[in-house]
């Protein structure tokens, strides 16, 4: 788990590089004094950005062993809705779509979640910062409730005939993502969700080629959850209901952080003593 962890890193740090070339505005130089002035600046959205990563760290590790006693298992639900309609995805397995989906499944994902955060904080793009910050959270507090009490298995782990093509790559990293998303998050698909959400505040945004990459990965990481055979059809539906409706909220929400950032300011200045 800690190579693959390396990997993720690794990969991340170097997609994050490239898209600071390829997307970042002419008139916005790459310099560190700028990164550490937009840090400071964003502080307080950093900060609740990583509480909301926390929230689904804790939902994975913690809560669902409490919901286990609790939760209703929704999988037969779907599966008396569905049947095996999902296993259409399945019908041209090729190495190399199992490994370009399993590049946006796993990397690309990561990436337009963290590099989402850093290219509008350091272009300084305050609204979409707000946006962003708060369709987060809520992606993930409407989706708690049932990871924790009405879980979904995934695809292969319920039709005969669809295959975890995921851990098919490498078992290291079916080990991680197993230890990372667990086998009944499903219902809706987060991955749908939440690339929808950055892709749909990235439309807002005056940014084009972010735009075209934003719903471009977006499309590659929805198709990738249903080949790879980890999602149901009804899980994707409801993850661009969720992605839709979360951006639209934190775009139109507007708020602010002050009561954080001068806590945080309180804290920063302690420690620099």
């Amino acid at each position: 788990m800690l190579l693959m962890l390396l990997i993720l890193i690794t990969t991340n740090l170097f997609l994050i590089y490239v898209g600071s070339k390829v997307f970042l505005p002419d008139d916005v130089p790459l310099s560190r004094q700028r990164a550490k002035r937009m840090a400071y600046k964003y502080k307080a959205y950093i900060f609740a950005i990583i509480l909301v990563f926390f929230l689904n760290f804790l939902e994975n590790k913690i809560f669902q062993n409490i919901a286990d006693y609790l939760a209703i298992n929704s999988t037969s639900i779907i599966y008396s809705i569905e049947g095996s309609m999902v296993k259409f995805a399945q019908s041209f397995v090729e190495p190399i779509l199992t490994g370009y989906f399993f590049s946006f499944y796993v990397f690309v994902y990561m990436f337009i979640i963290i590099f989402s955060l850093i290219f509008y904080i350091y272009s300084d793009s305050l609204k979409e910062v707000k946006a962003t910050t708060l369709a987060f959270l809520l992606n993930y507090l409407i989706a708690l409730p049932f990871f924790l009490f009405s879980p979904v298995y995934e695809t292969w782990h319920v039709i005969n005939g669809v295959s975890p093509l995921i851990f098919s790559v490498s078992p290291i990293a079916s080990d991680f993502i197993i230890g990372v998303n667990g086998i009944n998050n499903c219902f809706p698909s987060l991955h749908t969700s939440l690339a929808i959400t950055i892709a749909t505040i990235a439309s807002f945004s005056d940014k084009t080629k972010w735009k075209i990459f934003a719903w471009f990965s977006a499309i590659s990481i929805i198709l990738s959850t249903l080949y790879l055979g980890i999602h149901w059809i009804s899980d994707i539906i409801a993850g661009i209901g969720l992605g839709i409706f979360s951006a639209y909220i934190g775009y139109k929400i507007d708020y602010n952080l002050d009561p954080i950032d001068h806590l945080l300011e309180k804290i920063i200045k302690k420690i620099r003593r």
